[in-house]
Formats: C-alpha cells, sequence, structure tokens
C-alpha cells in the first residue's frame, strides 16, 4: 500500500502542477483587450421610444451617439416604417463620423426621407431605425452581427435595430 501511494502522490503533483501552469498562461478574456479584436459597437442614448400621433408635425427625434472604444469611423442610421397601412422599405437617412454626436430630425423630415406625408404616419405604427457600424478597418456590422446577449436588452443602448412607436 505504501508503494502505491509513493508512486500515486508524485504523478497525481505532478499533474496538477502541469495542468495549474497551463491555466495560468491561458486567459479567455484577454483576445477581448486586443483592439483589433473589439467590434465596433454604437450606443444610443436619450431618444423617447414613443411619440403622440397628434403631436408627431411638431417633434424630433432626438438622441445621442456614443461609442464604447475608439474603433468606429461611421455608424449609418437608415430608417422605416411599419404600419398596418403604409410600409416603406428602409431608407438611409444618415450617417455619422465624430462621436459622440447629438441627433436632431424633424419627423416631418423623416416622413420626407420615406417619400410619405407626415399624415401617413398614423397611431399604431412604428418608427423603425436600423444602424450599420463601420470600424475603422472598414468592416461593417449590423444587428445581425452580434449576439442576442448584447442587442437582446434595452440596457446596452444598442444602436442597431430599435424603433420609435406612435400613440
Amino acid at each position: 500500500m505504501k508503494k502505491i501511494h509513493t508512486i500515486f502522490i508524485p504523478v497525481f503533483l505532478g499533474t496538477a502542477l502541469f495542468i495549474s501552469c497551463e491555466e495560468a498562461e491561458k486567459d479567455p478574456i484577454a483576445i477581448h483587450t486586443q483592439e483589433e479584436n473589439i467590434a465596433p459597437y454604437v450606443r444610443i442614448k436619450g431618444f423617447q421610444p414613443t411619440v403622440a400621433s397628434g403631436d408627431i408635425a411638431e417633434r424630433s427625434f432626438e438622441a445621442t451617439v456614443t461609442v464604447p472604444t475608439n474603433n468606429v469611423a461611421s455608424w449609418e442610421l437608415s430608417v422605416s416604417l411599419e404600419s398596418e397601412n403604409t410600409t416603406t422599405g428602409s431608407v438611409i437617412m444618415l450617417t455619422v463620423t465624430r462621436f459622440p454626436h447629438t441627433i436632431t430630425v424633424p419627423y416631418t423630415t423623416i416622413a420626407d426621407t420615406l417619400g410619405i406625408s407626415i399624415n401617413d404616419i398614423k397611431e399604431g405604427d412604428l418608427i423603425r431605425f436600423t444602424g450599420k457600424a463601420t470600424s475603422n478597418s472598414g468592416q461593417e456590422f449590423t444587428f445581425e452581427d452580434y449576439s442576442p446577449n448584447i442587442t437582446g436588452t434595452s440596457e446596452q443602448l444598442q444602436a442597431f435595430d430599435f424603433a420609435v412607436e406612435v400613440h
């Protein structure tokens, strides 16, 4: 029995030492600290997710666009209308190249951009905004390029797929 312990203990300690040294060299989070591996993420803050249908002609879409890291060359914002009566395709509304950036676009201008009248926007409609970020290296990222744990919560303030509801 003593012979088994004298063989087993050194083998066990050697294996444990080898595994612990190997794990110390691996840092699964380190890849995200390398700038070339960080996706160009854009946040949007301060916009109101609803607008009253009776006030829409006098109101503006207002928000501030920020980036957590300095790896975004530009962010393109497109707009569309989702409605029971009038649904439009997505149209590029603006491109931002300096961050942080404050956006103020009257809803009448949004209607003009979509090729519709402000009177075509009714209660229950959604004004959908989609974004596309371009990294400093030229790679483009849209909503589909990010995982749901990043884009699925409002706390992330993601600027890739959001809407304003007309009520």
